[in-house]
């Protein structure tokens, strides 16, 4: 074993090794494009310029004891620049409050009060400095802050033309061209070991995305599911410090402002690592009783169990933030490993659906959807290899990862549970023994029993009981139920008309594979069609699904879609509208796989080289996440 060990290192630790440093190489090269306007300026205009703050002129605003406050409802700091190039503009200050200041840039001294140019600065109130990118030669700047931010205390101001090196850029484009590079480097080993690239890949890039990203709420319903993986309590004593307690209020935290540049970044972790979240300093914090409130706190554990790691090392709060994200990503990738791993149906297709932009920064968030849609993976690849080996018998033990990932996966969200009634698709033959064939069908006929009572009971017979929710606008639960029943052919019509029109979004397109939440989309949501639709008809196997299997597996797809409009309807929309609010193409993914082998067909042959084709697979999907990290949040980094 040791010499096998010997030889592996040997013949494969060159490559990486020498992946490794060219990927420095690179990001190193790119720091410098990225400079290549400051490294031009004569050097008498290079480095930071610090502006006394007596010497401004400004309106509004009163100097006390060394910052300029602001006593009037609005105010203004001019700055003289002198035709002189401006690569930054820094300023720090104190406020309770986000704000945003309007920075007006005025290119020449004869047409100055005319020809402006304006941009908005949008600053969290988290953060205690700005650095506003000016990138252009200028007479003059001011800095104006509109009505309603009376009493921000200016602390510092000046010009920044260094030679600045981003830590979270190096990080994006060094992995981006690491992976590129590994995928090319190990051609040959990807079609015996595709789910160890898919490893690498998705541990790579949640790794880049949770530190590129900032330490705050930036995906869905994100404070809620922090505060039920805080509270959880896995590992340490709870503190509930204001930070901690702030960062779970999503009405608090939705409408935070993203810092935007390397030093706003920092500011954000260095003012967030000052919370006493292990009860140190006696400050404003008080212990609570850690609490496990419902199944859907199964999708919150492995984020509970990372921010649990990280305390009880002790790490600051910043990163146990990060690390609840962390883990709940290494969860993702885990379980899915081992659903790629088993597949023998859509391999590739589950492979591609797996490593999309959604999909990876859903598990490189707080979010149960991760959980969720890992032991969806599971369950489903399970049962449909078993559609795959017909001449195999279903063992006890892979039923039993089919019925408990699913279950888990219900629990969640109790919309799934029609996944359970795959099992229905195997033949006869599948079976050692008809006892074995009756106990199988018998559990999942109860287990799923269970599940729908559990979700659609209470509904039903108290809907008055249930509430819906207030984001929606108007809803009731009630009224909703009696629309339905009221009029069922109407509402038969509005729920195909949204499949209908939602389609080809949801199934092969931005809304179920691109979006990243309040970053938004793909900016090139075409290519995401192109590749899925490829995959889709290219991706097929010998032994693919019969005419019977697609019918039934049509009709329990169909039946999951349904209650998901349906639900959002019920609790996420006004009385009688005639549309549905709500319905996010992240909700599909747990049975997209399902959903797109139904599309598949035997007619066509792929000759594309194995090795080429798995590239295509995994290269693809990752340069779409990596597209919107480095255009969304690296491209303005400092």
């Amino acid at each position: 074993m040791k010499k096998i060990w010997k030889e592996r290192v040997k013949k494969y630790g060159t490559k990486l090794l020498l992946i490794l440093l060219l990927s420095i190489a690179v990001s190193f090269l790119a720091e410098l494009a990225f400079n290549y306007k400051v490294l031009r300026l004569p050097k008498e205009e290079r480095g930071r310029k610090e502006i006394a703050l007596e010497s401004l002129y400004t309106e509004g605003f009163e100097l006390q004891e060394g910052k300029l406050v602001l006593v009037q409802p609005a105010g203004l700091i001019r700055l003289e620049q002198n035709q002189s190039y401006v690569r930054y503009l820094d300023y720090t200050y104190s406020f309770d409050y986000d704000f945003t200041a309007v920075i007006r840039i005025f290119p020449d001294a004869e047409t100055a009060g005319d020809v402006y140019l304006e941009q908005a600065d949008g600053n969290n109130q988290l953060l205690s400095c700005s650095e506003v990118p000016i990138s252009r030669t200028a007479d003059h700047i001011d800095l104006l802050f509109p009505e309603g931010i009376q009493g921000i205390e200016i602390t510092g101001l000046a010009f920044d033309n260094s030679f600045h090196l981003s830590e979270r850029r190096m990080l994006a484009v060094g992995t981006l061209c690491g992976l590129i590079l590994f995928v090319i480097a190990f051609l040959n080993l990807l079609d015996s070991k595709l789910e160890y690239a898919f490893l690498v890949i998705g541990i790579t890039t949640c790794v880049t995305m949770i530190f590129t990203f900032p330490a705050q709420k930036v995906s869905w319903d994100e404070a809620w599911h922090f505060s039920r993986s805080y509270q959880l309590g896995i590992g340490t004593k709870l503190v509930m410090t204001q930070e901690a307690a702030y960062y779970g209020d999503d009405s608090a935290v939705a409408s935070l402002l993203y810092p935007r540049t390397e030093d706003e970044f920092n500011s954000l972790d260095e003012n967030l690592n000052q919370s006493d979240i292990y009860g140190k300093n006696g400050g404003e914090s008080h212990r609570i009783p850690s609490s496990f409130r419902g199944l859907n706190d199964i999708g919150h554990i492995a984020s509970a169990v990372g921010i649990g790691f990280a305390k009880l090392i002790h790490l600051p709060f910043a990163l146990v933030y990060r690390f609840g994200k962390l883990f709940n990503a290494l969860f993702y990738l885990g379980i899915t490993f081992f659903a790629i791993r088993r597949a023998r149906l859509g391999k590739r297709l589950l492979t591609m659906v797996a490593l999309m932009p959604t999909p990876l920064f859903l598990a490189s968030s707080y979010s149960y959807d991760a959980t969720l849609n890992a032991f969806a993976f599971l369950g489903v690849s399970y049962i449909l290899s078993e559609l795959a080996e017909r001449e195999t018998p279903i063992t006890w033990k892979r039923y039993a990862v089919f019925v408990v990932s699913i279950f888990l996966a219900s629990a969640i969200k109790m919309l799934y549970a029609p996944l359970l009634l795959l099992l229905l698709l195997l033949p006869k033959e599948k079976f050692r023994n008809d006892e074995t064939r009756y106990m199988m069908k018998f559990g999942i006929l109860l287990v799923c029993a269970i599940l729908l009572s559990v979700m659609l009971l209470p509904t039903l017979l108290t809907p008055a009981s249930v509430e819906a929710d207030a984001r929606g606008g108007a809803t009731s639960t009630s009224g909703q139920l009696a629309v339905i029943f009221g009029n069922p052919l109407g509402y038969a019509k509005l729920l195909l008309l949204q499949i209908v029109t939602y389609a080809v979004d949801f199934t092969a397109g931005n809304g179920i594979y691109g979006t990243m939440a309040h970053y938004g989309y793909f900016p090139f949501s075409g290519f995401i069609t192109v590749l899925c639709t490829f995959v889709v008809l290219t991706d097929t196997s010998e032994k693919g699904l019969r005419r019977r299997d697609r019918v039934l597996m049509a009709g329990i797809v169909l039946l999951i879609v349904c209650f998901i409009w349906t639900a959002m309807y019920i609790s996420f929309t006004p009385v009688g509208a005639d549309t549905i609010n709500g319905v996010q193409g992240r909700y599909f993914i747990p049975i997209i796989l399902p959903l797109l082998l139904l599309f598949q067909t035997g007619r066509i042959e792929n000759r594309i080289p194995a090795r080429i084709y798995n590239a295509v697979v995994l290269l693809a999907p990752m340069l779409f996440t990596y597209t919107v990290v480095l255009y969304k949040v690296v491209a303005n980094c400092s």
